[in-house]
């Protein structure tokens, strides 16, 4: 014997498929206020939906949104749900997430909250700003100084250290306080 419910069960969703596509079911029917054959009319300037027509700005707007969420987890009280934050901001391609790790390297008391933030840069170097690859670079000399690398950490510090930066004459880098950490960070055992 055969279910009823199974049956029709199939009939039914595809119906509200189709009026939901706005396209005809199965019988021939046109979707109520559809003529057949004519496309949709464009929707007026006044419609807040108007924008998400464009790809583009719908993927956009998701960053922000998603971004947004992020930051606001930067104020929790606990530093692990802080750092998922920072890991989740830094898969975000826009200028807002870079922003809101740099402060959060500055402002977080934990060293492996600190840890996360830093990676994070890390990754994002290419896209920091002077004044960001500044602060950067100020906290990581801090960071040294209390002996926070460790590991692996180390190759990547080695490689934020050693990378020329764009505004730096060379005969500065010779003096400067990077090398000097770079120096402290290989003497150690």
């Amino acid at each position: 014997m055969r279910d009823p419910t199974g049956q029709w069960l199939g009939v039914v969703v595809a119906l509200v498929m189709a009026l939901m596509a706005g396209r005809p079911g199965p019988v021939g029917a046109a979707a109520p206020g559809k003529a057949k054959g004519k496309a949709p009319e464009a929707k007026s300037q006044g419609d807040p939906a108007a924008g998400l027509k464009n790809p583009r700005r719908v993927i956009e707007l998701r960053f922000e949104s998603l971004t947004d969420q992020y930051i606001n987890h930067l104020n929790s009280p606990d530093w692990i749900t802080r750092s998922v934050a920072v890991i989740s901001l830094s898969r975000m391609p826009i200028a807002k997430a870079t922003e809101a790790i740099v402060r959060r390297l500055q402002d977080e008391k934990k060293p492996v909250g600190q840890l996360v933030a830093w990676q994070a840069l890390l990754g994002r170097a290419p896209l920091l700003t002077e004044e960001q690859r500044r602060i950067w670079q100020t906290v990581t000399e801090k960071m040294i100084g209390k002996n926070l690398f460790h590991g692996d950490l180390r190759i990547g510090l080695l490689e934020m250290l050693s990378a020329p930066r764009a505004t730096a004459a060379p005969t500065s880098w010779a003096c400067s306080a990077p090398r000097a950490a770079l120096i402290r960070l290989t003497s150690r055992p």
